[in-house]
């Protein structure tokens, strides 16, 4: 047996090569649209997580700003603590320097008290009679 080849026709063959065209086509756009898909996809998530971090930088900015109020209310109240207790060690100080001047004016005339009390009396004559 022999298997002779039939020749197709000119119209036949330009089907074949125009199907095959199509496909190839149908194919590549395909390819193209899942592609373009792909990049559409990626961009929406790029465009996600760049939002995402600028909300971050947002809150951390805020965030940032409110520490440095409350340390600085913070340090507004230690200094003002700071002040009263300094005028209250002055107005001590005051009040116990004053209490050692008195406290020293007190010991001198105890001292001098006491200087007269220890002295030795005066020895006094007796009289003849007695």
């Amino acid at each position: 047996m022999s298997v002779e080849s039939i020749p197709l026709t000119a119209w036949e063959q330009a089907v074949i090569v125009t199907l095959f065209a199509v496909i190839i086509l149908v194919l590549a756009g395909g390819i193209f649209a899942f592609i373009r898909w792909v990049l559409k996809w990626a961009r929406e998530r790029e465009d996600a997580w760049q939002e995402f971090i600028a909300d971050l930088r947002k809150d951390d900015v805020a965030i940032r700003r409110e520490d440095q109020r409350r340390n600085t209310e913070a340090t507004d109240e230690m200094q003002q603590v700071l002040v009263t207790m300094v005028t209250a060690m002055t107005t001590m100080n005051k009040s116990l320097e004053a209490h050692d001047l008195q406290a020293k004016e007190i010991l001198v005339k105890v001292n001098h008290i006491d200087e007269q009390i220890t002295k030795p009396l005066p020895r006094t004559r007796k009289a003849a009679g007695d």
